[in-house]
């Protein structure tokens, strides 16, 4: 067997490969590239007829690229392996994908990646080994690269879910202190929702029904910025019924 260990592999000529220009250079590096595609694929064949022959080769796979399998088995084009090597999980996103789809990624060309403009959305050329792991996957489904349509509804989704809460924990319960209510599991809840329910578990929700006997006015001066965040925490309803149900969730009414 030959010794292919690195002390047994010749070295480059440093002073050869400094005497070629840029251009001569390139295309030293597209022929080594596509040397070690072959290579992988000689490789991947190799490993492919011994399998087919029965051989138990257990105490090798540990030690071989899972890419190899899916080279053999024309599941992972090498040329993909070959410069997305670098970047093992988004080699894992391309391997999924078909093979036109891998050509084209191989080859150096971007994928189309959906940003919002400020005249809604707009498409923009995107090299995947310069994105980022949110883009990635806004961008690489399991089997297929997502279209506009796609896209958006992923985007809206992301808009939508609630944010991560890096607020205190009370019990189950997660502050929001900026966004004004608490995080329940993955849930937000205002604080007027909030409130009414523990105005509901202390004796009673806001009955419209009493609304005629309700003939006594409690004056609360407020600055304009507490006025501002009971309107605001108030929502749709009106603030008198948010202050009534705090008086009765705090046991005061």
């Amino acid at each position: 067997m030959n010794d292919l260990t690195p002390s047994a592999l010749a070295p480059p000529d440093a002073a050869a490969l400094a005497a070629l220009d840029t251009e001569q250079l390139r295309a030293e590096l597209a022929q080594s590239l596509r040397l070690t595609a072959a290579a992988l694929v000689r490789l991947a064949w190799i490993l492919r007829t011994l399998e087919e022959r029965g051989e138990d080769l257990g105490e090798l796979h540990a030690g071989l690229p899972w890419y190899l399998r899916l080279i053999a088995y024309g599941q992972l084009l090498p040329e993909a392996v070959v410069r997305f090597a670098g970047n093992p999980s988004l080699l894992r996103r391309i391997a999924g994908l078909p093979l036109p789809d891998q050509r084209r990624l191989a080859d150096g060309e971007p994928v189309k990646l959906l940003v919002r403009a400020e005249a809604g959305t707009d498409y923009r050329p995107a090299d995947p080994l310069k994105m980022t792991a949110a883009q990635l996957g806004q961008v690489f489904a399991r089997d297929h690269l997502r279209g506009r349509d796609e896209q958006i509804l992923l985007l809206e989704d992301r808009r939508t879910r609630p944010a991560k809460v890096q607020g205190p924990k009370v019990g189950h319960l997660r502050i929001a202190r900026e966004a004004g209510g608490v995080i329940v599991g993955r849930v937000f809840v205002p604080v007027a929702d909030l409130v009414e329910a523990l105005a509901a578990l202390a004796g009673g929700a806001d009955d419209k029904d009493d609304d005629e006997n309700r003939n006594k006015i409690l004056a609360i001066p407020l600055t304009p910025a507490e006025h501002a965040s009971l309107k605001s925490r108030a929502g749709a309803d009106a603030m008198a019924k948010v202050a009534r149900n705090a008086l009765r969730a705090a046991g005061l009414i």
